[in-house]
This record gives C-alpha cells, structure tokens and sequence, in this order.
C-alpha cells in the first residue's frame, strides 16, 4: 500500500500498515444483534413527596450539626426558625444637585402647560384666577428662594 507525500505516492512502513489492517478489522468485525430490553413502567416520581418525607432526616441531621458546632448549620436552624432575618438598607434618593435639576424642569414643564392650555396644570382653573397665585410662586423661588440659590451652587 502507498500513501501519498506532497503529491507523490510512497510506500507505507511496517507500523502504518499494521495500524491500517487494525482499523480495516474492527470495521468489519461482526457485532451480536442488540436485544430490545422491555420498557418497565415506574411509578411516576413525586418530589414534593420525596422532599416532604425527608424533612425530619434533614431536621435531625441539622440539629446534629449544630450540636457540632457548625456555623452554617446553626445560621440555617435560626432562619428556619424566623429568629434570623437578613436585612438590607436601601437607600432611593436624589443629590441636591439632581433634586434642583428636577425642580427646574418641573417648573419649566408647569410654565410650558400652563402658557399652552390657558389654564393651570395644577388646579385646572383658568390662567387669570391663578395668575397671582403663579407669580407668588415664581418670585419665590427666582428672587433668593431655595431653588434658585442651589442651582447656583451647584
């Protein structure tokens, strides 16, 4: 038998040729008939049961861990008993910078309702009942008020 190298055929050695015969054989090679195994029917599997069953082993196996002192055994039997509760503090807030910001384009979106409509966005009466109460509100916060004297700062 030849192989071929760069194009040209050459003559294979003593090893190729025992391994090509090695393959040529188990490809050939006759295997007995696979016998169908008969399916058996179990009874279908109810892990809520299983689990439920097996809570006193875990219970037992649990306080026996504790006895030993493991400290995760004993950090799980006080949450399991509600004498454990891990809490974490959330904080939801804006900088004074973001509340400014906000309270500024809050304003402005009130001036832009209001100007279109003719009536306030706020209590919907019409532009010359709440024009004394919007220019109140606009000088306060213009002339010195908090709003203005932050966004300043900031």
């Amino acid at each position: 038998m030849y192989k071929l190298v760069d194009g040209k055929p050459v003559p294979l050695t003593k090893e190729e040729e025992a391994r090509r015969n090695e393959v040529i054989a188990q490809r050939t090679t006759v295997s007995a008939p696979r016998v169908k195994q008969p399916v058996v029917r179990r009874p279908k599997h109810n892990s809520e049961r299983f689990l439920n069953e097996s809570e006193e082993t875990a219970d037992v196996a649990l306080i026996k861990a504790c006895d030993k002192g493991n400290g995760i055994a004993l950090r799980l039997y006080y949450q399991r008993m509600g004498k454990l509760i891990e809490k974490q503090e959330v904080s939801i807030g804006y900088t004074a910078s973001e509340k400014i910001k906000l309270a500024i384009e809050l304003r402005e979106e009130l001036r832009r309702e209001y100007g279109d409509s003719g009536y306030c966005p706020v209590c919907n009466r019409h532009q010359e009942v709440c024009e004394k109460t919007l220019l109140l509100a606009e000088s306060e916060y213009s002339e010195g008020g908090e709003v203005e004297a932050l966004a300043v700062s900031a």
